[in-house]
């Protein structure tokens, strides 16, 4: 007898790996954290830098929306800051119920789309937006690691980098060469092809707007600062003693690490990545694990606003968004 197409779609052999990835990296952290002094760590929250650390997500919000928005314009969307903020946050809510990092990005693109009633720009800026991002935060993890202490990491974390590093520049060449985009149109009966010449379409319509990029990296660079920030609060609301500086350094693998799609929604991955990345320059595993999971619980809280925001902005149901985000993966 035929499974049930909603049993079936949650034993597909990908969410399969990506579940026990989860579970196993939580079984592995379950033996590494000393229970009792975690226990102790929470009871020792410091408010002032839990303040601090609740006070830095909106300023990474508005710094991500205003690169959203630059983009959008640069090709008269017409989009304002406050929509942009507000569908930012929205994308947090399809963050915390869907299967991926990326959901929130196709829902807020889908739901932009909507609003200006031009779909494809809609969809470039947020890919502009994100890969704008992630160049600057691959230039940060190259650059930060020569100033890390010789024995703080380990050999797999420069391979990691440098591996990252080599298949972005790959990419990108793929992606805005005229030639390898013609070759890789020849097979374009496969997902993954479909998906990267529309990623190269994305940044063919942005080639006349090179100041536009520009700001946009300028603005991830300021983003990357904050995030450190974010981290270094987090990490001192329970108790870490690591420097800032040292923070700025374990910034870039815990970002790089987390944004690996091998795990289920990052959860293990996030926790392990803190761990490991602040346990290098001395924190505890407590204090690592307390970290991820203050900064998981305010990702759930944006969530929560935007499950607020969601229904008075007329979007219509959640439940439509969600399934065109899905529709946008399995594209």
């Amino acid at each position: 007898m035929a499974l049930p197409r909603a049993l079936r779609e949650r034993l597909r052999p990908k969410r399969v790996v990506h579940l026990a990835v989860s579970l196993g990296l939580i079984w592995w952290i379950a033996g590494k954290v000393d229970w009792a002094d975690f226990g102790t760590t929470l009871r020792r929250t410091d408010p002032g830098y839990l303040a601090l650390s609740l006070a830095m997500s909106p300023v990474l919000i508005v710094i991500s929306a205003r690169k959203w928005q630059l983009l959008l314009n640069a090709r008269s969307a017409g989009a304002g800051l406050g929509a942009c903020v507000n569908l930012y946050v929205i994308g947090y809510l399809f963050n915390n119920v869907l299967p991926t990092n990326v959901g929130g990005d196709l829902v807020r693109g889908y739901l932009m789309g909507r609003r200006t009633g031009d779909a494809s720009t809609a969809f470039a800026a947020v890919v502009l937006e994100r890969l704008t991002g992630f160049a600057a935060l691959v230039v940060i993890a190259v650059a930060a690691l020569p100033f890390a202490p010789a024995e703080t990491w380990r050999l797999w974390v420069y391979g990691f980098v440098a591996g990252v590093s080599a298949a972005f520049c790959v990419g990108v060449w793929a992606l805005l060469d005229g030639r390898a985009a013609r070759w890789l149109r020849r097979f374009d009966r496969h997902a993954a092809i479909r998906k990267a010449m529309r990623l190269h379409d994305a940044i063919e319509a942005y080639r006349g707007h090179p100041r536009v990029l520009a700001r946009c990296i300028a603005l991830s660079f300021l983003f990357y600062v904050g995030a450190a920030l974010n981290i270094h609060f987090s990490a001192r609301a329970f108790g870490s003693d690591v420097a800032f500086a040292e923070t700025f350094l374990a910034t870039p693998v815990i970002l790089l690490v987390t944004m690996l799609p091998i795990s289920f929604g990052g959860i293990g991955l996030s926790e392990w990545a803190h761990m490991y990345a602040l346990g290098r320059f001395g924190a505890p595993a407590a204090i690592g694990l307390s970290t991820a999971l203050l900064l998981r619980t305010k990702g759930v809280l944006l969530g929560l606003v935007g499950s607020v925001i969601y229904p008075l902005m007329g979007t219509g149901p959640i439940r439509s968004a969600a399934e065109a985000a899905r529709g946008g993966l399995e594209a």
